[in-house]
């Protein structure tokens, strides 16, 4: 599919640079969040859904020990979902799933960060596990 192309052209343009701070950073995931909703013109796709692949795909790459994502790891953003919404009580004016707005999206990343000392993506695992064995 065309999202499945534009994920794969966004994160493989992503891992072939270099990435110095986490505002170069931001806009690149920006540019690939619109990119993918683009894609979708013609359904409803938000910000809160688009962000979530990106960033699931992001994170399981990180999982699997890709080289070149160790490179970026430390920018990488929080896939925001129920667990991690519930366990931080970072606010949100709408469900995630739902959100239009990336200046939004971007506060609950900011949001994340300064609760979280560290790596987002090691900390946000730490707080899906725990939320994960506590609702099972």
């Amino acid at each position: 599919t065309n999202a499945t192309k534009i994920i794969y052209q966004e994160v493989s343009t992503l891992l072939s640079k270099d990435i110095y701070d986490q505002d170069e950073f931001d806009i690149w995931h920006k540019r690939c969040c619109d990119n993918l909703i683009k894609t979708f013109e013609t359904q409803e796709f938000y910000y809160g859904q688009a962000q979530k692949w990106i960033n699931m795909c992001l994170k399981y790459l990180s999982m699997l020990d890709h080289s070149l994502v160790e490179n970026h790891y430390e920018y990488f953003h929080v896939p925001i979902d129920n667990y991690i919404v519930d366990t931080t009580g970072i606010k949100l004016y709408v469900a995630w799933s739902r959100l239009d707005d990336y200046n939004e999206y971007l506060k609950f990343q900011k949001s994340f960060r300064r609760l979280y000392d560290g790596i987002p993506l090691d900390n946000e695992f730490k707080l899906w596990l725990k939320a994960a064995r506590y609702v099972e």
